[in-house]
């Protein structure tokens, strides 16, 4: 055939998509009727783009199954070919080829350029077409005859009585870069594409982690349920679809508890119940630390009995956090008659956790100071950069102003010295 490169592959798939959106045919169509006549079509010098917009004509005037297309096709060039190598029986028919170049060129149409150089066949074929109005019907009928023979003369008459179509399809294979890859694109985005990935990705992830029982009950009780769905539509909803159905799901919840599924799921629910009287004590906590009240804020029983669930760092950071001084926090465990082990190790861990955040806060402060000076430099340095006379006289007119006041001042001062020693 075209022997086309992998490479190439995209450009033929272009071809066929960008014609099927023109033509009454589906690049299916064309794939198959071209991989009956390929191998003879590229032989004749045709194009790719002639052969493939003669096809899609044929197919769409004829309406018949791809094969009969290409078969037509390739045995119009086989009879092309037989003629230039001398031999002239139709080996399909038995038909004589003899007098077909002569009736042709009765009609005006040469197959050679000269007496042994043969013209390309789509050459031939579209000078055949350009002038097909001005043949009589008598004159068209043995044309078709002459390149197509008895049986194949029809889809000849169909495909030259068509030749502005096929000079349009033409163009369109001409210039199809890309269309595959729109198309699939659009495709992408349909309902049909998200459908086929969502399923894919559900049998990948069932082969994976679900039992096959409980594969099989996803397949058969959603059948019941489809069943029963078109029940509902027309005949009456039978006691046998219910039982069945009925079944099939506790079936289904036997696999789903005995599956790794079920018992991550246990696991889960389990670890969550286990949390919630956690959950619950923290919230006592907060609650009753969330002022300097203290125990005074919630029963003392109540509370002491969701301190001793929690942890002496969870105690200390839930206090801090809540800005609670030491002193009521002190007097709240004393209060509610934490066991004095505890209590002396959460007082340690608050001391520990109040020390971090105020040494945090004054290392932001540092650097917060440290920032604005730098920033002040600069700006500093801003301002001489570009305005270094009026700096230099505002320096010394300051300067003159405050000079004689430090000196009076460092007089004062030695003098009191004096006066004191």
């Amino acid at each position: 055939g075209y022997q086309v490169s992998v490479d190439d592959a995209l450009n033929i798939v272009d071809k066929f998509v960008a014609t099927d959106q023109v033509a009454a045919t589906s690049a299916g169509d064309l794939a198959i009727a071209l991989s009956k006549t390929a191998a003879n079509a590229k032989l004749a010098g045709l194009s790719l783009d002639e052969v493939i917009a003669q096809l899609a004509v044929v197919n769409e005037v004829m309406q018949e199954a791809p094969e009969a297309t290409g078969t037509f096709y390739n045995t119009m060039l086989s009879r092309m070919g037989m003629i230039k190598s001398k031999q002239l029986t139709d080996p399909e028919t038995g038909e004589s080829l003899s007098d077909v170049e002569s009736t042709l060129e009765g009609l005006g149409i040469k197959l050679r350029d000269s007496n042994s150089e043969f013209r390309n066949f789509g050459e031939v074929l579209n000078e055949v077409g350009q002038k097909w109005n001005q043949f009589s019907s008598v004159q068209q009928r043995a044309i078709a005859t002459a390149f197509a023979g008895t049986r194949q003369q029809t889809r000849f008459l169909s495909l030259m009585s068509n030749w502005g179509t096929v000079l349009e399809y033409t163009g369109v294979s001409a210039n199809s870069a890309g269309t595959a890859l729109e198309k699939f694109g659009v495709y992408e985005e349909s309902l049909e594409a998200k459908t086929n990935r969502a399923t894919a990705a559900f049998e990948k992830m069932s082969m994976a982690l679900l039992p096959s029982g409980l594969i099989g009950f996803v397949l058969d009780f959603g059948t019941q349920i489809f069943n029963l769905g078109s029940a509902l539509g027309g005949l009456p909803i039978t006691i046998t679809a219910v039982v069945a159905a009925v079944l099939t799901l506790s079936s289904a919840f036997d696999a789903l508890k005995n599956s790794s599924i079920g018992a991550s799921f246990h696991n889960t629910v389990s670890s969550v119940t286990g949390l919630i009287p956690t959950l619950s004590a923290i919230g006592v906590a907060t609650q009753a630390f969330s002022t300097n009240q203290g125990a005074a804020a919630i029963a003392s029983d109540q509370l002491a009995a969701a301190l001793n669930r929690l942890s002496v760092s969870q105690i200390a950071n839930i206090a801090s956090t809540q800005e609670l001084s030491k002193e009521t926090l002190e007097a709240t465990l004393e209060t509610i008659g934490l066991d004095k082990a505890k209590k002396d190790n959460i007082l340690t861990e608050y001391k520990s956790i109040v020390a971090k955040k105020n040494d945090a806060a004054a290392t932001n402060v540092a650097t917060a100071s440290t920032v604005g000076f730098k920033n002040a430099m600069v700006g500093l340095g801003a301002v001489i950069k570009a305005h270094p006379i009026m700096f230099a006289i505002t320096t010394i007119t300051t300067l003159a102003t405050i000079l004689p006041r430090v000196i009076d001042a460092f007089t004062h001062s030695l003098e009191e010295m004096k006066e004191e020693y």
